[in-house]
């Protein structure tokens, strides 16, 4: 029995602010003051080198006092916050997690279904102040993020291009989800107008992400922000130990650290286009994966729970790429909005490739050249000499993939995911021949024909792909008083690079 299409509100959705929460709200009872007091603080401690010592001075506290969903949200934020803090605050990782931390924090963990990390919804999607509700269109700047770790404008603005992200793209959740309903029944004309709907949202979500250097240094957010958000595979095989005072301390736990691909609306985006990426070797609810092939469909375990099964729902209803394949022939509308859709999904990943050579990869080369320029002028003969290209083939995201071949992988698998303009052989009329439909190719290409409007050609018949695009030949019928004469109009339509930076 085919699932009917999902309620956002059964999943903790909102179709004007979609995954992101509307309000995020400091803890008022004053039992959870700590809290707040050591988040507001976080960068003068984390600056003196104090946060471990206040946290491990921090009373137990209990979750009992959590009432509505905005402070059980806030109190993840908070002790997320805390927890990265902790451990990455000071020179030397911290790998043991006291109780004023451990306790709470799985508790809380539980009630949202999340691991023990800072995660892309502790950071983003919980952690603004401004209500986001009655915004036309909001841009960064009109939001405020609550917790940062280094007090600086350039973390506030590297969080809220995300949030800014969340928001501008909510629309575009119930536009597909009318989308599948319409694929159900057929409406192409409705399916359509969603697909170049979807595709203009793509165009300035785009934009929105290619605004990140406008507020945020690139040494800035490598040096300062970026060693924040890492997660417990960072610390190699030992990874976090939770002591929570009571019982004996169980192995380390080993978790992602915070990543763009936790985004349940990046996800729902590939979902709803039938790109499909890699299928994990693991199970979906399991942090703890080390295999880079199923890194996207892992990263659902670090999604809140009613998200996930979002996802998990849509996964199994998703229809429009079937649907156009069934139903948009080569030079349809259908086809060409979602070939649009997938375009957009291209280029946007393309502006996610160039940040993350400009933010990662470039500072990373730099800081491995200056550290081998150090050694070399202390004459140290003790140590091994760095490599010529630090990192170069082990630099990795928060998230724990290797850069730059994961995400040209992720990219080149959606430039694939684009529906052929040429028409398939079920397709093509049956009076067009394959024979025909060849010499009508060599015909193109010789003439290299660049038609930019109708130009009458001799009367032959063909279904063709002449190599530069798509060329078509429509039968026209034309008549006088004299005779009726079949003749022949030519189009062709270039299809737009999408794979270059």
């Amino acid at each position: 029995m085919t699932r009917p299409v999902p309620v956002l509100s059964d999943y903790d959705i909102s179709p004007s602010h979609g995954f992101l929460a509307l309000e995020t709200p400091a803890l008022r009872h004053p039992y959870y003051a700590k809290w707040e007091e050591v988040v507001r603080d976080l960068d003068a401690l984390l600056q003196a080198k104090k946060l471990r010592h206040t946290i491990g001075h921090l009373p137990v506290l209990s979750t009992d006092y959590l009432e509505t969903p905005a402070e059980w949200r806030r109190a993840y934020v908070c002790l997320t916050f805390m927890l990265n803090g902790y451990v990455w605050g000071e020179e030397k990782p911290e790998h043991r997690i006291p109780p004023p931390l451990t306790v709470p924090l799985l508790k809380v963990c539980r009630h949202w279904e999340l691991p023990p990390i800072a995660t892309y919804a502790g950071l983003c999607l919980w952690n603004h102040q401004h209500p986001v509700q009655g915004l036309p269109c909001p841009q960064p700047e009109d939001l405020v993020v609550s917790c940062t770790f280094t007090g600086t404008a350039d973390e506030q603005w590297f969080y809220l291009i995300s949030v800014a992200f969340e928001v501008q793209g909510a629309p575009v959740i119930p536009l597909m989800l009318d989308a599948i309903a319409a694929a159900r029944t057929c409406n192409t004309v409705q399916v359509t107008r969603s697909l170049q709907r979807f595709a203009q949202h793509l165009e300035a979500l785009t934009s929105l992400v290619d605004r990140m250097h406008e507020r945020c240094d690139p040494k800035i957010f490598y040096h300062r922000i970026r060693p924040f958000l890492a997660g417990s595979k960072a610390l190699g095989s030992g990874g976090l130990v939770y002591v929570d005072g009571a019982t004996p301390p169980e192995a380390g736990r080993r978790y992602a650290g915070g990543s763009n691909a936790q985004s349940s609306l990046i996800q729902f985006l590939d979902l709803v286009l039938g790109i499909a990426h890699p299928s994990s070797s693991s199970s979906s609810s399991s942090c703890s994966s080390t295999g880079d092939s199923g890194f996207i469909a892992d990263m659902r375990a670090y999604m809140p729970g009613p998200h996930r099964r979002f996802l998990e729902h849509v996964a199994q209803i998703a229809n429009i790429r079937a649907f156009v394949e069934e139903r948009g022939d080569a030079l349809s509308e259908l086809r060409a909005a979602y070939n649009a859709c997938i375009d957009g999904m291209c280029v946007m990943r393309n502006v996610h490739l160039r940040m993350v050579a400009r933010y990662i990869i470039t500072p990373s080369r730099i800081a491995g050249a200056d550290a081998q320029q150090q050694q070399q002028q202390r004459g140290d003969s003790s140590v091994a000499p760095l490599p010529a290209s630090p990192q170069q083939k082990t630099v990795r995201g928060t998230g724990g993939t290797e850069l730059i071949p994961f995400l040209s992988q992720i990219r080149n698998k959606t430039s694939r995911s684009r529906l052929p303009a040429v028409a398939s052989a079920r397709s093509r009329p049956p009076w067009i021949t394959e024979p025909a439909a060849r010499r009508g190719a060599a015909r193109l290409s010789r003439e290299k024909n660049q038609l930019a409007t109708p130009v009458w050609l001799p009367p032959r018949i063909a279904w063709v792909d002449g190599g530069g695009g798509l060329h078509y030949y429509l039968l026209v019928l034309t008549a006088s008083m004299a005779a009726t004469v079949l003749v022949v109009v030519g189009y062709r339509t270039l299809e737009p690079n999408v794979s270059g930076f």
